[in-house]
């Protein structure tokens, strides 16, 4: 085999390091005279917006549930209150205890 083709294959398939495996430096650092900043582990505080507006909706929409639900709640309460006096008038009226003008 000629000494090109060894040199072509042999990084190529792994079998010893080449060049091609060595990652290559970026681009600001190619430069003479520059510096390449040191590298940060710290990212800081991040928030994913989408992650944030869904979560917002979902909090958001469970609780105007939970606000309709005590409203159709009090709306009951108000109506099964009314139908029970209205109840009580007619046994009473009924009974000979309460006129008609009276209710």
């Amino acid at each position: 085999m000629p000494f090109a083709v060894v040199l072509f294959l042999v990084p190529v398939l792994g079998l010893i390091p080449g060049p091609l495996h060595l990652p290559a430096p970026p681009r600001h650092c190619l430069r003479p005279g520059r510096r390449c900043a040191a590298p940060r582990s710290e990212l800081g505080f991040q928030v994913d917006p989408s992650a944030t507006a869904s979560s917002v909706l979902v909090l958001s929409s469970f609780a105007a549930l939970q606000l309709k639900i005590n409203q159709a709640q009090a709306y009951r309460e108000t109506r099964d209150a009314a139908l029970e006096a209205f109840r009580l008038a007619q046994v009473k009226q009924l009974d000979g205890k309460l006129a008609a003008e009276e209710v």
